[in-house]
């Protein structure tokens, strides 16, 4: 009992942001019911969306950008983000920003099932995907869309 205790407190030190509180018997009991429910209905927010097409309706004004107006775009959809949170509109957005920009700079285009696979990442469940789907490529919406800026890491941790 201990040894779990120790070991829970280890790695949580390790990771401020995450300190989960002491909880009592109660929380613990109500944490085990609701977890199932809750694990449902991510997974249903993750397939009942439009992302597909909203990603394509966005898409289809970046491709007219030029690369500085798009170097540009993806500053202010950064500053979004991190005021306005993850909201369906700036995901989607971003994600046409990270498909057009691998289009131009990798020559590989997001396909339908990747952009599907993003989202399902950003929401935090797992997605499972077969050999040559391209999960590299699918893992790079996800990460675009929640990376922050060097610079902002480095001064929080030295103010």
């Amino acid at each position: 009992m201990f040894d779990l205790a120790r070991e829970r407190t280890a790695l949580h030190s390790a990771y401020p942001e995450r300190h989960v509180p002491k909880e009592g018997w109660f929380d613990r009991q109500g944490a085990r019911l609701a977890s199932p429910l809750l694990r449902r209905l991510r997974v249903r927010r993750c397939l009942k969306t439009t992302i597909v097409t909203q990603v394509a309706e966005q898409g289809l004004a970046l491709e007219r950008l030029s690369d500085d107006r798009l170097t540009q775009q993806a500053k202010q959809l950064r500053d979004r983000l991190r005021r306005d949170g993850l909201s369906e509109e700036l995901v989607c957005r971003s994600f046409a920003l990270v498909r057009e920009v691998a289009h131009r700079t990798l020559a590989q285009r997001h396909y339908d099932v990747q952009i599907v696979g993003g989202w399902v990442l950003l929401n935090g469940c797992i997605a499972e995907m077969a050999t040559g789907e391209g999960k590299t490529l699918t893992a790079t919406l996800a990460a675009a869309t929640t990376l922050r800026d060097a610079r902002t890491q480095r001064r929080r941790r030295h103010p």
